[in-house]
């Protein structure tokens, strides 16, 4: 997990991961990394810089990232096909889709 402007981290993100310690509702997490109030740029915005963390944590420790390609893709095509009904005023079908974790 990504945090903006942390625990204390005075406007810096702070990575946190889960760690092997179980609580009654799940995982505990460990602070990680802390990035300094100036290294911390998300023009974009915070949930881009959070995919780009989530990626890089799983490149780096050989993880499943949390979506898939095909998820990211039915996303997209949902984007897509809302602007396109929004232009046209026509309902539009989706064809894509994805199978969800663990189901």
């Amino acid at each position: 997990a990504i945090v903006i402007g942390g625990r204390g981290a005075a406007g810096a993100a702070e990575l946190w991961v889960q760690s092997e310690r179980r609580r009654t509702y799940g995982f505990e997490h460990d602070l990680k990394e802390v990035l300094p109030r100036e290294d911390v740029r998300y023009p974009l915005g915070t949930h881009i810089l959070s995919d780009i963390l989530h990626l890089a944590e799983c490149v780096r420790e050989d993880k499943t990232p949390r979506v898939s390609a095909e998820h990211a893709r039915h996303v997209i095509e949902i984007i897509e096909k809302a602007y396109e009904a929004a232009h046209t005023g026509v309902t539009q079908t989706l064809t894509t889709g994805f199978e969800r974790p663990g189901r």
